[in-house]
């Protein structure tokens, strides 16, 4: 049965600890810009300066870089107003206590930014970097580690005020770094992924953030002919040169005449770095804050302890989203979240329960739909095995990511379930191939979504597109396990290419096809079905043309030319295989004899 990826959900772990619901009268608001929605128990003025930071952020970035900054999912960012309300979610999501004011914490479903309101500074580095992170995934596969770091430390010093936002603000601890530690060698940085001891342990772990950093603050804003560089190293990327070696080409440079530069660059007095006046930028208007009521703060806080810990808090998630139905018995959010949960813990009846309960009371979130989906299509995807009529809780399942396409034009994983269904079915693949297709033009880096259409691209005969797709997303950034899965899938659609070859009566095309599948697959079962037909294709070959080099000795006979039939057939009856075939060669060599000694008389 074809394998299907969809909408990966977290695990469950036992609670990390125990958070105090907020107090009766604690005041809440949140603010809703798109696919951008913040929760705050801090002011209106901090909520609403947040949040238009959030998206100036996102905005410039988007126009400066042309990254696709769009978020396939939703996401939820949490203003706490001051140290001491942030604090014990900060501690549950890390798993740990930690000095930092911000973070981002995202999976498949939901984004999620947590902030201290009152932290001196304003939105932690922490959180801009790691956005950036999700914005060049979202956009390009494959790039070196190098390049992903630096790049988020550069625009992680985003800086709005005014009519004006910064991009590339120097940042004066690396600078300092640098200036006193020797550099990693650029072929060595350039060759250095998340395993390398360098990147993992201590002091060069400093040094490798910080020449990352300046080696793209140099390219971005120090030199205008390595910015001018830059758009060609990224084409010899797409295009699968090696990184030191695309990197030498593009900017035209060795390592060590980039080295003395880099190195001449941190040792500057100043930096530049780039503004942008607020009226450049498509920014959207955020809306007024709102009052939320105490079940849906209730709510909105159980969600962030389901999804964005790592199941540590869910404990405290359960009793805030069962607190929330008290307070509301018809919440639909806090039912689908409760069903959440019981999925993480494998109690699929469960959650099937609370599901069909948010949908009941008519929920109009994306997600209650996108969560359900998603557990009867595991459901489905667990029973139907060797079975390829879609049942109806197949067609159920697409019906909730379906809803859920509605509700949410934009949700790249609504598209992905809906995609997903076709996959593990023996349907015409079409409309599936449209849902997924979809799914990546609105978030084109999800290795998941890729490794399916490559399946529905090979079914639908497709190769070249399964190829294109493969090269371009899954063998970049996919799973091992993804990558030779989807290397079979494409070669599965050569072996049916050369089915219809053999068809019709192809032969000789078919034939290397299949040998060359024989050569790279690893799947057992594909392999022995391979050499079946291989073995069939050479027998009946050599049948042909044994039976060809017979009638040769025949007409070699009937004009007389006993003797040269005869050594025809005596080359021939050892390679004979099939024993009536080789019975009747044998007796018609017997009466050749007859005739020639009967011509000598």
């Amino acid at each position: 049965m074809p394998r299907a990826l969809v909408l990966a959900l977290l695990l469950a772990f036992p609670a990390f600890a125990s958070i105090n619901a907020p107090a009766d009268r604690e005041k809440w608001i949140a603010i809703d810009a798109g696919d951008l929605h913040v929760f705050s128990n801090a002011s209106e003025r901090e909520t609403t300066e947040i949040a238009t930071n959030l998206l100036r952020m996102r905005e410039a970035i988007g126009r400066v870089t042309q990254l696709k900054v769009r978020s396939a999912v939703p996401t939820n960012v949490f203003v706490f107003r001051n140290e001491a309300s942030f604090a014990p979610y900060r501690a549950v999501a890390l798993g740990r206590h930690a000095d930092i004011s911000g973070l981002f914490l995202g999976n498949e479903q939901t984004n999620f930014i947590l902030l201290d309101a009152d932290a001196p500074g304003g939105i932690d580095r922490v959180v801009f970097h790691e956005l950036t992170h999700y914005f060049v995934k979202n956009t390009l596969a494959g790039l070196p580690l190098w390049f992903h770091e630096g790049i988020a430390e550069y625009y992680s010093t985003f800086s709005a005020h005014g009519d004006v936002v910064d991009l590339g603000i120097p940042i004066k601890d690396h600078v300092l770094w640098l200036r006193d530690e020797p550099l990693i060698p650029l072929a060595q940085l350039f060759a250095m992924d998340t395993n390398d001891k360098d990147y993992n342990e201590g002091t060069r772990q400093g040094v490798f953030y910080a020449e990352s950093w300046a080696l793209m603050h140099y390219i971005l804003s120090g030199s205008q002919q390595r910015h001018d560089q830059l758009p060609k190293f990224l084409a010899l990327l797409n295009a699968k040169q090696p990184a030191g070696q695309a990197f030498q080409t593009a900017f035209d440079s060795s390592f060590d005449d980039m080295e003395r530069e880099l190195k001449s660059y941190v040792h500057r007095l100043t930096f530049q770095y780039r503004r942008y006046s607020i009226a450049d930028l498509a920014t959207t208007q955020v809306p007024a804050p709102r009052a939320m009521d105490r079940a849906d703060v209730l709510y909105r806080l159980g969600d962030l302890l389901t999804r964005g810990t790592d199941g540590r808090g869910s404990a405290d998630a359960e009793r805030f989203l069962r607190a929330a139905i008290n307070e509301n018995a018809e919440h639909a959010g806090a039912y689908a979240t409760l069903g959440l949960l019981h999925d993480l813990a494998g109690r699929g009846a469960e959650a099937s329960v609370e599901y069909e309960r948010a949908v009941k009371f008519g929920s109009d979130d994306p997600n209650v739909y996108l969560s359900y989906g998603v557990t009867i299509f595991r459901n489905v995807a667990n029973a139907l095995r060797d079975v390829k009529t879609p049942p109806s809780e197949l067609q159920r399942a697409r019906k909730m990511f379906e809803k859920a396409s509605e509700l949410a034009p934009q949700s790249a994983r609504a598209y992905a379930g809906i995609g997903a269904t076709y996959v593990i079915s023996d349907e015409d693949p079409a409309a599936g191939i449209a849902a997924l297709e979809k799914s990546m033009s609105l978030a084109p880096g999800q290795d998941d979504v890729a490794y399916n259409l490559v399946q529905l691209y090979a079914r639908a005969g497709r190769r070249d597109d399964a190829q294109r797709l493969f090269d371009d997303v899954v063998a970049k950034s996919g799973t091992p396990e993804m990558v030779r899965e989807a290397r079979e899938v494409i070669l599965y659609a050569d072996v049916l290419r050369a089915q219809k070859l053999l068809q019709q009566e192809k032969f000789d095309e078919a034939m290397p096809i299949l040998k060359s599948v024989l050569k790279s697959t690893t799947n057992a079962e594909l392999k022995s079905r391979i050499e079946s037909i291989i073995g069939s294709y050479e027998s009946h070959n050599q049948a042909e043309r044994q039976a060809a080099e017979i009638n040769q000795a025949i007409d070699l006979a009937n004009h007389g030319k006993l003797s040269e039939a005869m050594t025809l057939i005596d080359s021939l009856l050892p390679q004979i295989t099939d024993a009536e075939l080789r019975e009747n060669t044998q007796r018609m060599r017997d009466e050749m004899v007859k005739a020639s000694k009967q011509t000598k008389k």
